[in-house]
């Protein structure tokens, strides 16, 4: 119950390792990391989840790609035009998966 509660809450990794530890002690299941991921990630289609992992993927992204937006040559700096379009486009993307998350918690953010 706990997984698909709150697998769009907590991180893949920490997901993975805690029913990693559950399954060890509590049913002396030896698994590994990687087993556990594979497992959740083969069986993970709620839309939820993807939207997060996704998002999880976006956000460091959108900060590689503004770190390259400008460039300096000779004292001057240049914005790179289309660096800047593909950082407009992937904030916008990242607004999009918000919006779309918060329009599924209803209404005040709270979750159905």
């Amino acid at each position: 119950m706990y997984v698909s509660e709150h697998a769009h809450d907590v991180h893949i990794d920490g997901l993975c390792e805690q029913v990693r530890k559950s399954l060890e002690t509590e049913f002396e299941l030896a698994v590994s990391h990687q087993q556990v991921k594979n497992h959740f990630l083969y069986h993970q289609c709620d839309q939820k989840i993807v939207l997060n992992n996704i998002l999880r993927d976006l956000v460091p992204l959108v900060d590689v790609v503004r770190g390259n937006c400008c460039v300096t040559q000779e004292n001057n700096t240049i914005v790179d035009p289309k660096t800047m379009g593909m950082y407009l486009d992937t904030v916008k993307q990242v607004m999009g998966i918000y919006k779309h998350l918060d329009g599924m918690r209803g209404p005040a953010g709270r979750r159905p």
